[in-house]
């Protein structure tokens, strides 16, 4: 019986520690949007885009675990690559983010999981509405649930390799093996191959879509288990076609 109670209580503790371990795997990356100091920046006659990569490269830096902060960027590319200069001593993100938004002539705001940088900030209300239609499917359930890894190799990639990409990623993390299927629908080649901009790490695969959709300029549907982008569609004509 003590050999047991030993057992028990090591298979305890073993537990706690991988907990412990895994942080990730039970809350995403909204506990890292505390606030962050930059050391340092020193950036002459640079790109927006460049500005921001060196921003998130620096939080990483700052964070204990060498983990940066999401920024999520959807700029036209004249703003994009509009050339600016960035310096600074120990500043807060949010200083750094918003000089960085007034030179360029854009926006910004803080969101659960990441920072938001664009001519015209986000409405998430209809990927909200569709998710809380689907709540108890499967889809949604897996949307909330699964969380991906703290490094998401899709930033520069087309849309189309981004679709593939979280596809695979939404198998392998489901524990019951099935995941999501992700497909584009409506949308021609040229838009697929559309560079999707979006770099995310340790975030809820339903953030991921979320942001997707709104890099993409793409609406979600969502079927029991299959997410669906495609163009967004007159909510007039839409609502006609309702049964």
């Amino acid at each position: 019986m003590d050999h047991m109670y030993a057992r028990g209580i090591a298979r305890l503790v073993a537990c706690i520690v991988m907990l412990a371990a895994f942080p990730s795997m039970a809350e995403p990356q909204a506990s890292k949007l505390a606030p962050i100091f930059i050391r340092s920046l020193d950036l002459v006659n640079a790109t927006v885009l460049e500005c921001v990569d060196s921003i998130r490269d620096a939080t990483g830096k700052s964070d204990p675990d060498g983990e940066p902060v999401n920024i999520v960027v959807k700029l036209p590319p004249a703003v994009a690559g509009k050339k600016v200069t960035l310096r600074f001593g120990s500043v807060p993100l949010d200083r750094a983010i918003g000089q960085l938004c007034e030179l360029a002539g854009a926006q910004y705001r803080l969101e659960r999981v990441a920072y938001v940088i664009s001519d015209h900030l986000p409405d998430h209300s209809a990927f909200d509405e569709e998710i809380a239609k689907r709540q108890g499917t499967d889809a949604a359930k897996q949307l909330e649930n699964i969380i991906l890894p703290s490094s998401l190799p899709v930033d520069g990639r087309t849309l189309l390799d981004a679709v593939a990409w979280v596809t695979a990623q939404s198998m392998d993390l489901d524990p019951d093996g099935e995941g999501l299927y992700f497909a584009l629908a409506d949308v021609d080649r040229n838009g697929a191959e559309v560079v999707c901009p979006l770099s995310l790490r340790n975030v809820r695969l339903l953030d991921f879509v979320r942001y997707l959709a709104y890099v993409s300029g793409l609406e979600i549907e969502l079927t029991q288990t299959q997410v669906l982008l495609r163009p967004k569609r007159n909510k007039t004509k839409a609502g006609s076609n309702t049964h």
